[in-house]
């Protein structure tokens, strides 16, 4: 018997200190568990030089194409020139030349020249010539480089001083 009020008394000082433990709750207080938060996942497109898979600095292409001595003719042919979307889309596979390119990469540097180009243009331009290109598949990406033919074709009509 003695064994048994032993117990009680440890399970009775147990339970006030269960007690005196638990928070006190105002009255009409109830009492929610924490919300769980959701995990945001990382923007992957910082920028929208990133969203290209060439390296192709569009602001140095621009700036080279202004300053071309030869730029009265792309000006006059090319930019306000009235010519498809694939001579368009050619003129900045030209001037990269050496360099694959995305359709990407030719809205971007068109744009800069004052051209409406936006990137579904591009890609339907370089589509509508794509015997001209030599394609290659780069992650995500379609990079396009002119033939060899089509390269020289362009730069003897854009080079002609004869109009449009």
């Amino acid at each position: 018997m003695l064994a048994f009020k032993a117990l009680i008394a440890t399970l009775d000082v147990g339970i006030m200190e269960d007690q005196e433990e638990a928070p006190s709750r105002v009255e009409g207080e109830t009492r929610r568990a924490p919300k769980p938060q959701a995990k945001r996942k990382a923007n992957k497109k910082a920028s929208t030089e990133s969203s290209s898979a060439s390296n192709l600095d569009h602001n140095t292409i621009i700036n080279e194409i202004k300053e071309d001595s030869r730029f009265d003719k792309f000006n006059r042919k090319i930019i306000l020139g009235d010519v498809s979307r694939g001579i368009r889309a050619k003129f900045v596979s030209w001037y990269t030349h050496d360099r694959a390119i995305s359709s990407g990469d030719v809205s971007r540097v068109l744009q800069g020249l004052g051209v409406k180009f936006d990137p579904s243009t591009a890609s339907r331009a370089m589509s509508d010539v794509s015997s001209d290109y030599l394609k290659t598949q780069e992650g995500r990406f379609a990079m396009y480089r002119l033939t060899s033919r089509a390269y020289a074709d362009f730069e003897s009509w854009l080079l002609n001083d004869a109009e449009v």
